[in-house]
């Protein structure tokens, strides 16, 4: 057990320091070198596989910890048990959790790095009537914008990522944003930028690579929410059933907002709540930070294994 932490260890230490050397070098080409459009491109995914790889760090940092903590904190059993609740769905509680996280992560950075070889950007404005209760985005790299307003329509920007010019076209599909080519050729979408009616049935959000951000939204039924490398935020919502966020490396943030049941996980970001209500509300994090001493939760239920909780 111990020579297996120390390999991990120094494992950690090694992937530190290919990850210190890249920003720096990132830093120095920002400074001296003016890219093309397609390099530009290639170097975003670049980056945003360095993030996995900080991420993945941070994680493994965790676990060394985890393994310390096992070995002399009792309450730890009650955190890691299959009843309580930190990940439901994994049969081997906090475990499970990292493990698909990390693999979440690095998989979806070596993805995206692979498919820049072959993509081009390219951003289209949309103006449509939307005639759905249910709004569904996913996208592997870029950020996500989403902001409610009075009218019965979407607009907005979104940003493609294409084999050939002008091959992509954007879609709606019961609500979900997709993304066909004339000629079967792979394409992407990139970042989100839209307006969309400010009363919804459901959403269900995620990005891989990048942020998400929700602004000015009355949901009736579920609330998804989800993220790897990147930062969430919530505000002025409002839902009656129950809204679940979920994100690896990133920050999550909830402002001015009333909900009914609120399910925040995350492992190395913090999790601030300001002004917000809850009928109930689980949250948990491994090493992040869990501030809500600006808002109304009737029943909490909060743990972190290694952060701080400020009540």
């Amino acid at each position: 057990m111990i020579r297996r932490v120390i390999e991990l260890l120094i494992l950690v230490i090694l992937l530190a320091l290919v990850v210190v050397g890249s920003v720096y070098f990132f830093r120095w080409l920002g400074q001296n070198v003016t890219p093309s459009p397609e390099i530009s491109s290639l170097l975003k995914y670049v980056w945003f596989g360095i993030m996995g790889l900080i991420a993945l760090a941070i994680i493994c940092g965790t676990f060394i910890a985890l393994a310390a903590i096992i070995l002399g904190i009792r309450w730890l059993k009650g955190i890691t048990g299959e009843n309580s609740g930190f990940k439901s769905g994994y049969p081997r509680g906090i475990g499970g959790f990292i493990r698909e996280t990390v693999e979440t992560a690095l998989g979806s950075a070596l993805h995206s790095i692979k498919d820049i070889k072959e993509l081009s950007p390219r951003s289209v404005d949309v103006s449509m009537e939307f005639p759905y209760d249910n709004l569904k985005i996913k996208t592997n790299i870029g950020d996500i914008k989403i902001q409610g307003h009075s009218d019965k329509t979407l607009s907005g920007r979104i940003e493609i990522y294409e084999a050939i010019e002008g091959d992509a076209e954007v879609f709606f599909e019961d609500g979900e944003i997709k993304i066909k080519t004339k000629s079967g050729k792979k394409a992407k979408l990139g970042d989100i930028e839209i307006l969309v009616p400010l009363s919804l049935n459901k959403i269900d959000v995620e990005s891989i690579n990048g942020d998400v951000s929700v602004n000015g939204l009355r949901v009736d039924s579920d609330a998804i929410l989800k993220g790897v490398n990147g930062n969430i935020s919530v505000k002025n919502f409002s839902n009656s059933k129950e809204v679940l966020i979920k994100t690896v490396n990133g920050d999550i943030k909830i402002n001015e907002s009333k909900l009914n049941i609120l399910s925040l996980q995350s492992v190395s970001g913090d999790v601030v709540l300001s002004e917000i209500t809850a009928e109930s509300a689980v949250i948990k994090t491994v090493s992040g930070n869990i501030d809500y001493r600006d808002s109304d939760i009737k029943n909490p239920d909060i743990k972190t294994l290694s952060g701080e909780i400020k009540r």
